[in-house]
């Protein structure tokens, strides 16, 4: 089977990382891979990431980068004009902008060469990045030029692969939700069905913005209805809320 048929069998489970490392190194020797969502808001998340075999110097300049220098990334700029279509770039050690990025980052993990996959979407991109280590040099033209032939299809399935993942991550939020607010109904409050929602989302950890966003209301409606539950509860607070939730049931 071709690596790019495991990769897309993979799509959207915890496998598809180590997938995604094999089907790249198969393209283009590689000793590190990452896959980053860049948001327009300047926000950045780690979707998967994956290393050859004992190679451990690319995780601390991993953490350096999201915790102090992706907003020095070329690749941000390059994201901020959406791309049509997939877009491969190239990032020598040289070629890092500011010095300590470039310790950090490159030196201290003894990392000389990246090739980077970049799409957009909705709200911001997707930057695939591989990297090659002192040890092994260079990315040679044929390498790049594979990895071109086939970025269209990579690009495709690290978008589909974190929407799914992004799916599977709410069904079971949503699920959770559920458990919660049955749990509030048992208490036998006269909690409307607004009240309810928010009161439960609250117990689930969700911030007043994401709970007007799940119930397609606004910011302020949120405030009121949650005022309105923690009156019928008893509360004061979220914490109330929460111990209140743990009750033995018939307290």
């Amino acid at each position: 089977m071709h690596p790019l048929e495991g990769l897309i069998a993979d799509l959207g489970t915890a496998g598809f990382r180590e997938r995604l490392y094999g089907a790249l190194d198969g393209l283009a020797q590689t000793d590190h891979v990452s896959l980053l969502r860049h948001g327009s808001d300047g926000c950045i998340r780690l979707v998967c990431t994956a290393s050859r075999p004992r190679w451990r110097f690319a995780q601390e300049a991993q953490r350096a980068y999201l915790d102090r220098f992706h907003a020095l990334d070329p690749n941000r700029e390059a994201l901020s004009r959406p791309p049509a279509g997939a877009l491969v770039r190239r990032l020598r050690r040289e070629q890092v902008p500011g010095a300590d990025y470039r310790h950090y980052c490159y030196d201290a993990a003894r990392l000389v060469d990246r090739l980077s996959v970049l799409c957009a979407d909705a709200g911001g991109g997707y930057a695939l990045n591989l990297y090659r280590s002192r040890e092994h040099g260079p990315f040679t033209e044929g390498e790049a030029a594979r990895v071109q032939e086939h970025a269209s299809l990579l690009a495709a399935c690290c978008v589909k692969h974190d929407r799914l993942q992004a799916q599977a991550g709410g069904a079971e939020a949503a699920g959770r939700v559920d458990a919660l607010g049955a749990r509030l109904l048992q208490l036998q409050r006269g909690l409307s069905r607004r009240e309810l929602a928010v009161a439960a989302r609250v117990l689930a950890g969700m911030t007043s913005e994401g709970i007007a966003a799940d119930l397609g209301v606004g910011l302020q409606s949120v405030l009121t209805y949650r005022k309105r539950a923690y009156a019928k509860l008893g509360v004061c607070g979220q914490r109330e809320l929460f111990s209140l939730a743990l009750l033995p049931q018939g307290n």
